[in-house]
Parts: C-alpha cells; structure tokens; sequence
C-alpha cells in the first residue's frame, strides 16, 4: 500500500505537467490599438474581436494545448473580458488553451461615455496574456472627440 502510494505521488504530478509551459516560452500578441471615436452623446461599446496571442518555445515550436491565461487591465466598469463572438465575461482572468497553432484567442470590450461637456473623452484598457512564466500586455487607448466644431 505505502508503495501504491509514493508511485501515485510521483506519477500523477509529472502526468499533470502536459499541460504547463516550458520555462523559456515566448508569447506575442497583436499590436496595441489607438481609435478615436466622433461626438456622440451615448455610450459606445467598442469591441475588438480574436484577438491572438500565439505561445511557442525557445526554438520556435508552437506551444499547443497549454494553458493561456488572460486578466483584463482598466476601470471594471470600463471593460471586461470577451469571448471571441464579443459576448462578456464578468470574470476579471480567464484561462484557456491554446489550439494546434498555439492560438489563445479573446475578445476585449471598453465601454466609452457619451459626451457631457467639450471636453473629449479618453478611455483606456489592457490584457495581461500569460503563459508559463511569460508574459505580453495589449493595450488599447480610445479618445472620444466632443468638441463641437
């Protein structure tokens, strides 16, 4: 018995570590995004879709079915975490795994107020996408123009 056990407290952590990512993982994502959105008194939702971010190792091999982290970075009623179809997550991280390509895929959504006064508006929010031990932040700045002209 005592040997049926030290076995299975060997064996299970290192079946348990298929999904975990070598310590000299890379992982990019796509390029940070600027918009400027024109005057308008209501809120806009604005939605990015897919966005990618691709894990792979040292030597440049994708990194597939490992665990990809995403935590959100803003104003919590500002923006939240979304699907890839731009469906909300009121969570503030979500894990996944990444596809055959190494692909872990979110969608981003930052809510922009309507304008009050001349002053334009300006919003902004961020992934934090983390795998393994590394780590790529996206960020995304919108500035609502609410000058009348």
């Amino acid at each position: 018995m005592k040997k049926a056990l030290i076995l299975m407290f060997l064996i299970i952590p290192l079946t348990a570590c298929g999904d975990l990512a070598p310590n000299d993982a890379t992982i990019t994502g796509p390029a940070d995004n600027t918009d400027t959105l024109p005057r308008n008194t209501s809120e806009t939702s604005v939605i990015y879709r897919s966005l990618n971010f691709i894990a792979k190792g040292q030597s440049g091999e994708v990194l597939s079915d490992v665990e990809m982290e995403f935590f959100r970075g803003g104003v919590d009623a500002t923006v939240s975490l979304a699907d890839p179809d731009g469906n909300t997550i009121t969570a503030p991280s979500m894990k996944i795994k990444t596809d055959e390509r190494g692909i872990g895929s979110i969608g981003f959504v930052i809510r922009v107020p309507g304008c009050v006064t001349t002053a334009d508006i300006q919003v902004s929010g961020s992934i934090f996408a983390t795998v393994g031990s590394v780590s790529h932040l996206w960020k995304a700045s919108l500035t609502r123009t609410c000058a009348t002209t």
